[in-house]
Parts: C-alpha cells; structure tokens; sequence
C-alpha cells in the first residue's frame, strides 16, 4: 500500500461466529484492511459485550444485517455465516428490490 492511502474497510455478516471472529483477527493483522460494520442476525450490541477479550482488536456496535448500510459504510463484505442463513436473508432482500 502507498503512503498516505487510505485502509479498505469491510464488513463482517456473521460476526458472532467462529469464521466472523477469526476474520477479525485476518483483518487486525492486515495491511490493507480494516474492520468496519458487524454483522449478526442474532446479536445486536457492542462487540465487547460478547466477546470482552477482543477489546484490543474491535470494539463497536454489532447490527443486525442492513445491505443498504454495509453498501454505505464499507468497501468489502466478508460473509461468515452459514449458507442457510444468508439465503435466508438474501431471498428476503432480493424480493424486496433492496440492490435494484
């Protein structure tokens, strides 16, 4: 990455699981990347409140999953959540016209 360039923020949906939490851990270490929003269809609160051990690495709000937020407030999206659940999710956004 060139001096002065900004870091590439990407969300985690699916944050509260073990493939979320280890993204977070990916994403700490990495040169380009930084966290933005989290994600979780069972979880809303502050990350620390779940998880107090990963204070140094991420403290914000976890949202429940929101396309038009995660399209506003990051670059990337990792999808960490089982295929069930984000077909789940998806169906329901896609015949609302949520992208188009």
């Amino acid at each position: 990455m060139k001096k002065g360039c900004s870091k590439v923020k990407a969300a985690i949906v699916g944050f509260t699981g073990y493939t979320g939490l280890e993204l977070v851990r990916l994403i700490h270490l990495h040169p380009v990347l930084e966290i933005g929003t989290l994600h979780s269809h069972s979880v809303q609160e502050n990350s620390v409140n779940v998880y107090p051990h990963l204070q140094q690495l991420v403290n914000q709000r976890i949202y429940p999953f929101d396309p038009l937020q995660i399209m506003q407030e990051n670059e990337l999206v990792f999808f960490a959540d089982t295929g069930l659940v984000l077909a789940k999710i998806w169906s329901r956004h896609l015949s609302n016209k949520t992208f188009l």
